[in-house]
């Protein structure tokens, strides 16, 4: 699943954005992180929150259509989180160093 989220990631970079990502990969963590420099980019990051432990869910997202809720949490997940089953129940779980992100996502659920 992972490598059709990077590939996907990196075909909207050239479609939307008209720049090619650069994939890099930790095959011994199973890990890969993509990069896009754009402008668009930097703005939506800003608009997080500075540093990982000051991140936020932004208010427009907050108060956008469902839809659009759901694609943020997805993009979310695809970064910083994964699936598990534990005794035939599915779960997700997402992670971060900002106690407010993780309360933002909290209350998206739970709205």
């Amino acid at each position: 699943m992972g490598e059709e989220w990077v590939a996907d990631a990196c075909l909207l970079a050239k479609e939307v954005l008209g720049v090619d990502a650069k994939v890099y990969e930790r095959k011994e963590n199973n890990v890969a992180t993509v990069v896009i420099r754009h402008r668009v980019f930097r703005k939506l990051a800003e608009m997080c929150g500075g540093y990982a432990h000051e991140k936020h869910v932004p208010y427009w997202v907050k108060r956008a259509a469902v839809e659009k809720q759901i694609q943020f949490v997805i993009g979310y997940h695809r970064g910083d989180g994964c699936g598990f089953t534990s005794r035939g129940s599915k779960s997700i779980s997402m992670v971060s160093a900002s106690f407010d992100l993780i309360h933002d996502l909290q209350e998206m659920f739970t709205a």
